[in-house]
């Protein structure tokens, strides 16, 4: 009798390996609802893709699973991994349809030390934690995502990735450009939360199957919503990629999601920082299949112009921006004991700046600076009168 759990346990069957988990997403109510001959058939076509697009010499080994396939790779392999998983996706997303299986496929890589034992008349079992990992970064992931996990982040500093998303971007996309940002995830078969990151390979981001909530909204504490029945949804990015030259660029949301964004759609207009946190309302792309647009773009930290749209009689009120294609939203502003000098339509500068509820106007002002530097300089140059006149409809404008 073979002892394994003393072979699955000794140090012969340890070895690294870079291992690639491809799921099937929603297979479990296909099954119910389809026949044995139709799903078995559409996992066929699963399997011919997978072997098809990750056949290359650092391929060691393909098995069929219940929810989708493993495929694993030599220990220093995590590149070809990738690009296997990568062209998996692609093949299915460009396949004709009468070719490619109804279901979508989501991915998880995993690195690190596995337990390999040969089985009488099988082949090799893999075992272990990065396994497991694998599989359930895959089950997490959402559709068409491929995520990585921090040990396999390790061994792809080198770049070498290939989409053709990717190539056909001008100018291309580079190897960091691939990395979305790092993330964390807790799994059901792994003890601690999972460090990973996803691999931008596509014209978006997919994310996970249960992401954060998309939007923090400004809600006031024990009052009434903001006027006009509430604000548009909402998204938190940061900038990925500016040029100045064309003016336009990405913005990465929380989600994942890359969002295009260009002059027209900047509040103010003023371009953006690489790296600067932005806030933004979510639009439609402008071309079928492309990124959607992120509108009304705010970046924290800029000195922006608003309009009044609510004053508070608590010392808070709300504020509305818009960007140039008529695009608009409200941030919430704290007035203090000022709120009386304040009243609907305003214009008013501000800060942007953000608490534990998302964007907020910081130190508003009426008037823009230019608006205040005139008025000021007006009234210094203007000299008393020997008895009181009429203002010009101006003056008084000015005056108010």
């Amino acid at each position: 009798m073979m002892n394994l759990a003393h072979k699955l346990t000794s140090p012969e069957s340890k070895v690294h390996r870079v291992v690639l988990t491809l799921v099937l997403k929603d297979l479990a109510s296909t099954k119910q609802k389809d026949s044995e001959a139709s799903w078995i058939a559409l996992i066929g076509r699963f399997l011919d893709v997978v072997l098809e697009s990750t056949d290359c010499g650092a391929r060691e080994s393909v098995r069929c699973l219940p929810s989708g396939a493993r495929v694993v790779f030599g220990e220093d392999e995590a590149v070809a991994a990738v690009n296997a998983a990568i062209h998996v996706q692609e093949a299915l997303s460009e396949a004709p349809e009468d070719d490619r299986p109804a279901l979508p496929v989501s991915a998880g890589i995993a690195s690190g030390e596995i337990a390999r034992v040969d089985l009488p008349g099988a082949d090799a079992q893999d075992l272990g934690a990065v396994v497991d990992r694998s599989l359930g970064m895959a089950e997490a992931a959402a559709r068409r995502a491929v995520v990585v996990d921090r040990p396999t982040l390790a061994l792809l500093r080198n770049g070498g990735f290939s989409s053709r998303a990717g190539e056909n971007q001008t100018p291309r996309r580079t190897a960091d450009e691939y990395e979305g940002p790092a993330s964390q995830v807790k799994l059901p078969l792994c003890v601690e939360e999972v460090e990973y990151r996803e691999i931008f390979w596509d014209t978006q981001l997919h994310g996970l199957d249960s992401p954060t909530p998309p939007a923090i909204e400004i809600q006031e504490a024990a009052a009434a919503p903001p006027p006009n029945g509430g604000a548009p949804e909402r998204l938190i990015g940061t900038v990925r990629r500016w040029s100045r030259e064309r003016g336009q660029g990405l913005i990465l949301s929380n989600q994942g999601e890359s969002f295009y964004v260009d002059r027209r759609y900047i509040v103010g207009g003023a371009p953006l920082e690489p790296g600067s946190r932005t806030f933004f309302v979510p639009r439609p792309s402008l071309i079928p299949g492309k990124n959607r647009v992120a509108a009304c773009v705010v970046a924290l930290g800029s000195t922006l112009t608003g309009k009044v749209v609510r004053v508070g009689s608590r010392g808070f009120g709300f504020l509305e921006v818009n960007d140039s294609s008529g695009i608009n939203q409200r941030l919430f502003m704290l007035l203090g004991d000022s709120h009386e000098r304040f009243a609907v339509s305003d214009s008013v500068t501000f800060v942007v700046a953000e608490n534990d509820r998302g964007p907020i106007a910081r130190n508003p002002r009426r008037g823009d600076p230019e608006h205040r530097q005139r008025s000021a300089s007006r009234t210094r140059s203007r000299r008393p009168s020997p008895s009181p006149q009429t203002p010009s409809s101006t003056e008084a404008q000015e005056a108010s």
